[in-house]
């Protein structure tokens, strides 16, 4: 990254110094000079934080803007009875964007091939009997990181197809407890060997909450 040796040059820095303010070693600042390798999410927001420059410049990504698709009623990625708001898509920015995915090993290919507005969806809460969520509350999940499911997390899940309910994953032996939020049905147990089986899917993990104050 010739941006980062850049900036650390016309500072007067050393690489040490410079990796000692991101709290990295010096290593680890020579190898993102080189290109053998690129700071993880959370660094580059400290890196964008102390030195200015933008986590678009930063990543080499040109999009300003992020715009993914905002849903009432969701049954999966390629169903024709998603209920979309084309009006009103989601439109975020790369710095938001950042943050919902700041404690995951994002790989490199994320910010250059991927299309980042694949990555990701809405959902209007119009219903809620969870304190964590009111109506219209607009909760953004990830498609991407569903490969495993964490204890005390919130998820997207469709139950024997049906629409899906935000469903808070509670760890059990053997599997998940999933409780959901927005509708009175029971709680539901799924042993990990069935987890995003025929009957569970999880489409995405609730990474982010937009509340309109």
């Amino acid at each position: 990254m010739s941006i980062i040796r850049n900036y650390r040059k016309s500072k007067g820095l050393s690489q040490s110094e410079f990796s000692r303010s991101i709290g990295v070693d010096q290593t680890t600042v020579s190898k993102w000079e080189s290109g053998a390798s690129i700071p993880e999410i959370s660094q580059g927001i400290r890196i964008s934080q102390l030195t200015g420059i933008s986590l678009d410049t930063l990543y080499e990504n040109n999009s300003k803007f992020v715009t993914f698709p905002l849903y009432a009623k969701f049954y999966s990625m390629d169903s024709a009875h998603n209920e979309h708001d084309p009006i009103h898509p989601i439109v975020t920015n790369f710095q938001e964007i950042s943050v919902y995915i700041a404690d995951e090993k994002t790989p490199k290919t994320f910010f250059r091939e991927k299309g980042i507005s694949e990555s990701f969806f809405g959902l209007r809460v119009s219903a809620s009997n969870h304190l964590s969520f009111i109506q219209g509350d607009i909760v953004i999940f990830n498609c991407d990181d569903i490969s495993t499911v964490d204890d005390g997390k919130y998820y997207a899940i469709s139950v024997d197809g049906n629409p899906i309910d935000i469903h808070l994953a509670t760890k059990q032996n053997g599997g998940f407890t999933f409780v959901p939020i927005l509708s009175d049905q029971r709680a539901i147990f799924c042993p990990d060997s069935e987890l995003s089986g025929a009957r569970v899917q999880i489409l995405g993990k609730a990474v982010g909450l937009r509340r309109k104050l």
